[in-house]
């Protein structure tokens, strides 16, 4: 969406099949940006990603239960007003074998496929 300089109240819309992301806490929500995007109709305009589900008995001296997905949020281009909708992203683990002497991988990907790669210990 093009910057204005004012506030709008905008309510995205569900994802068709998979409703509305889950409520969460220490969650990552970051900008997503991409050159272009045969997927999805509209462009991507935030990542929202793993979270806490259930919060843990002891607070924060425990881990509780995390989400184990990935949802983008999406702007439309068709219309003339901001629409918003999620959509949820299939989540799945890769196991890649890294050889020992290397420290980055290359993966080939069929043309027009996208991935997504979130590191880190949940």
């Amino acid at each position: 969406m093009p910057s204005t300089n004012t506030w709008l109240i905008v309510y995205p819309a569900p994802d068709p099949e998979h409703g509305f992301p889950g409520a969460r806490s220490v969650h990552g929500l970051v900008p997503f940006v991409t050159r272009a995007n045969a997927i999805l109709e509209g462009i991507p305009v935030a990542l929202l990603y793993h979270g806490e589900r259930d919060a843990s008995l002891v607070g924060h001296a425990g881990a509780g239960v995390f989400w184990n997905d990935a949802w983008l949020l999406v702007t439309s281009t068709s219309t003339s007003t901001p629409s918003l909708e999620w959509k949820k992203l299939r989540v799945e683990d890769w196991q890649i074998q890294r050889p020992v002497q290397r420290r980055d991988q290359m993966l080939n990907l069929p043309q027009g496929f996208m991935m997504i790669l979130i590191l880190g210990c949940l």
